[in-house]
């Protein structure tokens, strides 16, 4: 069966720092050749499963080669501060989208009481830019994305990622939600689409995945542009796409970002991560997919993974990837 092969986890290619939860994580290789790697983290004192929404921030690793070992510089934004700010005091789910010079960091970002649930609810995409990582970030006054009252976005934004299509139009897929009726809280996968980085973005009036009956069927959207075609990848909640493998990492396919259908093959990897010199292991959470593609092929595949349940820390690992027939 076709497939993709994917090259065991070597030391050298976990990305992790002491005393902080590490996640997310996307990269970009810049003309120079150097590869710059954003992640969001947090640190371990506010505890993994809601730490990230009430301290997250972004921060900064680069390498010479996208395989190799990524050599941490620092945590480069974090929430604004600012009393009425929107996104003054986490921010979360870190995109880079490199264009024309200029680095755009797309996340999310929340304020809130100290209280998860309130966290939770206020996230929304934000968009913040720089030409040096280690410089100065101008970010979005107020997030990129509105409230549009009834609508299935219309409490929450998050997750985005951004990849240009084939036709020069920007695409950015990302989750929402609306805890209001007629939506109740149904998490969906959505597109919106732009001319330039900083937008305008037009989002559609309909999310593009969905499955009937289901409240969260699928997160983590990773979108990427490849053969003239447009791909996504989504991380499976439970086995609602693929049935006999609980929460795969699953692949769609589309020609425009408007009409998408299953890939061939749909499937494109478990949780089971083979690590080297100490063997494979089925991880308790992989998340947040990021593709490296390089000559038109994915070349390095980047996920964040907590090992087990009770795992002190949490990292991001990345490993060779190639196309298996």
């Amino acid at each position: 069966m076709s497939g993709f092969s994917f090259s065991p986890v070597k030391k050298e290619q976990i990305v992790s720092v002491p005393g902080w939860f590490v996640w997310c994580g996307s990269m970009v290789r810049t003309p120079d050749g150097r590869c710059h790697m954003f992640v969001s983290m947090w640190e371990e004192k506010w505890g993994f499963e809601y730490g990230w929404a009430t301290h997250s921030k972004v921060g900064y690793a680069v390498a010479d080669e996208p395989d190799g070992k990524y050599e941490f510089r620092g945590i480069i934004f974090e929430g604004s501060g600012k009393e009425n700010g929107w996104d003054r005091d986490s921010v979360h789910n870190p995109y880079v989208f490199y264009d024309d010079g200029r680095f755009w960091l797309y996340y999310s970002g929340n304020h809130g009481d100290g209280n998860y649930s309130v966290h939770t609810s206020n996230q929304r995409v934000g968009l913040a830019s720089a030409v040096d990582p280690m410089g100065e970030w101008t970010r979005s006054d107020e997030p990129l994305f509105g409230s549009r009252p009834g609508m299935f976005d219309e409490s929450g934004t998050t997750n985005p990622s951004v990849c240009r299509r084939p036709d020069g139009r920007l695409i950015m897929i990302y989750k929402c939600w609306s805890d209001l009726p007629p939506h109740d809280g149904k998490v969906r996968i959505a597109a919106a689409f732009a001319d330039h980085p900083a937008g305008p973005w037009e989002r559609m009036d309909a999310p593009i995945f969905d499955v009937p009956g289901e409240m969260f069927a699928a997160e983590d959207p990773y979108v990427y542009s490849q053969g003239g075609k447009i791909y996504c990848l989504l991380k499976d909640m439970g086995n609602f796409y693929i049935h006999d493998i609980f929460r795969s990492m699953i692949r769609f396919v589309s020609d425009d970002g408007i009409d998408w259908k299953p890939a061939e093959p749909m499937f494109f990897r478990s949780r089971v991560m083979d690590f080297e010199g100490d063997g494979k292991k089925l991880l308790y959470r992989m998340e947040r997919p990021f593709l490296y593609i390089e000559d038109d092929k994915p070349r390095v595949f980047f996920t964040a993974i907590l090992p087990e349940r009770t795992a002190p820390f949490s990292c991001n690992v990345h490993m060779n990837i190639e196309w298996k027939e």
